[in-house]
């Protein structure tokens, strides 16, 4: 089984705070009501808002939502993991790839509080890549094969998987 992970759009190379993210047309979805509470200021130099994109590629983990969910057994070590942002513009931007390390079955209970009651998914480490060579304009069709209606996490076929390598494959051995 291989996952498909949505995540915001993060300028410092999902390792670090955003900087000016009022001034990054990217962030768009970060100021979008509802998406992350609080939202960042519009004239912040560095985002003040904690979320997972800011450290996932430091800390390797992708928590199980929503709060209190757990990563079920279709999820096994090796499995392939893709990240995906939105685009301003429409479509999505393939981002990152990696395998899963380890899903851990039961939510944390103790550590920092903006992660207790989150089951995580461990990652191997990998790092995003190259902004050149990220796929972008993707479709939810090319994705996960329909409609991505809701959630940040969606399981895809081995074909969808394999597509999806075969794109980032294809930039990376050209020019």
């Amino acid at each position: 089984m291989a996952i498909v992970i949505r995540t915001l759009y993060n300028n410092q190379g999902w390792k670090a705070p955003c900087k000016h993210p009022g001034q990054d047309p990217n962030c768009w979805l970060c100021f979008k009501r509802g998406r992350s509470a609080p939202s960042p200021g519009k004239a912040d130099p560095v985002c003040g808002v904690s979320c997972w994109e800011q450290h996932l590629c430091e800390r390797f983990e992708w928590g199980c939502t929503p709060k209190g969910k757990v990563w079920g057994d279709e999820v096994q070590p090796g499995d392939s993991v893709f990240f995906v942002h939105r685009e301003p513009a429409g479509g999505y931007t393939l981002w990152g790839l990696t395998n899963v390390f380890a899903a851990k079955r039961q939510p944390r209970t103790s550590g920092e509080d903006a992660q207790r009651g989150f089951a995580f998914l461990h990652l191997d480490d990998f790092a995003p890549l190259p902004f050149e060579k990220r796929p972008r304009g993707l479709t939810e069709e090319q994705l996960v094969g329909g409609p991505w209606r809701r959630g940040d996490c969606k399981y895809i076929s081995l074909g969808h998987a394999e597509a999806l390598e075969e794109l980032v494959e294809k930039l990376h051995g050209s020019g």
